[in-house]
């Protein structure tokens, strides 16, 4: 797909959908905002969080962190939808509102659309801490390739 011109200029687009997340969200958006540029944005669609969640983002006055409020989705994938409608960059990639990156996630990402249309990446499972409970979410579900397994079971 090619996108305007206008819409290119964005290289990279985090979507990012948030309902009170404030008590992960802070170390989120530094892991996430360092592994991007100056022509990146992060799309986050706050779903009416009442934890202050928007004013913090609103104070790190980061010209790359685009926050959507008013009318809430009241709904995760409502929320996410708002946010991918309003990216603009040329890739985007999706966070969940309680995720850490890892140095170089975005660098690895780009290099794999390079040759892909959709990329999927495996993750751990952390508790609050931290503290690894499940290495690898894909083998736990049983992940694998294959358009027909996960047409009819995604995992």
């Amino acid at each position: 797909i090619r996108l305007p011109k206008e819409r290119r200029m964005i290289r990279v687009s985090v979507c990012l959908p948030l309902y009170n997340g404030l008590p992960y969200l802070k170390e989120q958006i530094h892991s996430i905002l360092e592994q991007l540029g100056p022509n990146d944005e992060v799309v986050i669609s706050d779903d009416g969080s009442t934890d202050g969640s928007g004013a913090w983002l609103t104070s790190l006055n980061d010209p790359r962190i685009h926050l959507l409020t008013g009318l809430p989705a009241r709904h995760p994938s409502y929320n996410l939808e708002k946010a991918l409608y309003a990216a603009k960059g040329e890739f985007i990639l999706l966070a969940d509102q309680d995720d850490l990156w890892l140095p170089g996630k975005v660098d690895q990402m780009l290099e794999a659309l390079q040759h892909h249309t959709l990329v999927v990446h495996d993750c751990s499972v952390t508790d609050e801490r931290l503290h690894i409970k499940v290495p690898s979410f894909m083998a736990d579900h049983g992940s694998g390739p294959g358009f027909w397994k996960n047409f009819t079971k995604n995992s």
